[in-house]
């Protein structure tokens, strides 16, 4: 017989699976997958697309699909399955929309611009390199820094 000793700690992979499977018989058993995943994913989308009304609203379509796939999750690391579900909401999203600039809203009477000229500099060499890695590793890269994946 299988027992769970109050003091033998859970992993908290586990802990996820477990919490998964009650999900699936009760959407509403998801509210701590949700409170624990959400800050990740929300960091996930935002870093993909520097917006943060945008990051918010796919972060909100992320957990939307997920409560809809909840049938489909067949086991394994949750984290994994949740950021495939956020890998493919940002994706969607590029697929369907350009970027748009506001101008109205950039501030030129800046004095002293050097600084976040340089930094801003360093950002957009790293985008470059970034941009040059393959699809799967550069989305490796960004589910290792945004999901705390490793």
């Amino acid at each position: 017989m299988f027992s769970i000793h109050p003091d033998d700690p859970i992993d908290p992979h586990q802990a996820d699976i477990i919490q998964m499977r009650l999900a699936q018989a009760d959407p509403k058993a998801f509210a701590p997958l949700y409170d624990r995943y959400f800050d990740r994913v929300y960091a996930y989308c935002a870093h993909r697309v520097n917006n943060a009304q945008e990051a918010e609203d796919l972060c909100s379509q992320v957990f939307l699909n997920i409560l809809k796939s909840l049938h489909t999750y067949q086991g394994g690391m949750v984290a994994a399955w949740i950021f495939t579900i956020a890998r493919h909401v940002v994706a969607h999203h590029y697929r369907g929309e350009k970027p748009i600039i506001a101008l109205d809203n950039l501030d030129f009477a800046t004095s002293d611009i050097a600084p976040l000229l340089d930094a801003e500099e360093e950002k957009r060499i790293v985008r470059e390199l970034i941009a040059t890695l393959p699809n799967e590793k550069r989305d490796l890269l960004h589910l290792m820094l945004d999901g705390g994946l490793s």
